[in-house]
């Protein structure tokens, strides 16, 4: 019941992209990460089995929870979408992929402000990055991350140690690489294909907005990271992972 009435705020925040991702990611976690009676290294459920099915059951049933509670704001919101200039014919290729993230723009992950300055006018002078697959300007100000916190997700997502099942770090870094290759829109080969035959992508409205599915993972890697550098049965270790790094 919690969690049904957490997931309602979210809907009523008005994001349907982020209510998708949490959902997707809530039903892959669900799926891959191990019961405290389960071997951290055995199969994910994936295949099938009792198990398997009561968890997607156990998710249907949240999912319906959730979409029954909120029902005051989606419907109306429905309605007025059928209205509206997207409801009919939807947004064309050209314009869903305004917003696609360029493949010069990624060592701003890294590097802060790599693309330019924002709030320094004019900025088509000082924001040189705008023209790179933004059409002027960018829909994210920033795509910042810095290089300690890749640096922690790297050796989270890297290092075998049990205090994170394996299956389960698969899972982060597959949802990680799915969120940059589709972010990647209009620059990655065959999205149009993707974008004509698997309409619910559309629903992110520009495909940089996929990058938001790699935050939570990214952030669960670097904890783990931190946690294999600091915890005190690794102690003798840190001074060279630091180094390293």
């Amino acid at each position: 019941v919690a969690a049904a009435l957490v997931g309602v705020m979210q809907v009523l925040r008005g994001a349907p992209e982020i209510n998708v991702v949490s959902l997707l990611f809530l039903l892959g976690w669900s799926l891959v990460y191990p019961s405290e009676k389960e071997n951290i290294d055995a199969p994910p459920y994936l295949g099938g089995g009792r198990g398997g099915v009561w968890r997607v059951f156990a998710w249907i049933l949240f999912g319906a929870a959730i979409l029954g509670l909120a029902a005051f704001q989606i419907a109306p919101t429905l309605e007025a979408i059928t209205q509206s200039s997207r409801g009919g014919a939807g947004v064309q290729y050209g314009i869903f992929t305004q917003w696609s993230l360029h493949p010069r723009a990624l060592p701003d992950i890294v590097f802060p402000e790599f693309r330019g300055y924002t709030d320094m006018l004019p900025y088509n002078v000082y924001f040189w990055g705008g023209d790179i697959g933004d059409k002027g300007y960018p829909y994210f100000l920033s795509l910042y991350l810095g290089g300690v916190t890749l640096a922690l997700a790297l050796i989270g997502a890297m290092t075998p140690d049990s205090r994170l099942p394996r299956r389960f770090r698969w899972f982060l870094r597959g949802v990680i690489a799915a969120a940059f290759l589709l972010a990647f829109g209009r620059f990655l080969p065959g999205f149009e294909w993707l974008y004509t035959y698997f309409p619910p992508i559309r629903i992110f409205r520009y495909p940089i907005k996929f990058l938001l599915a790699a935050i939570f993972p990214i952030a669960l890697l670097a904890g783990y990271g931190a946690e294999i550098l600091f915890s005190s049965e690794n102690q003798p270790q840190i001074s060279r992972r630091l180094l390293a790094v």
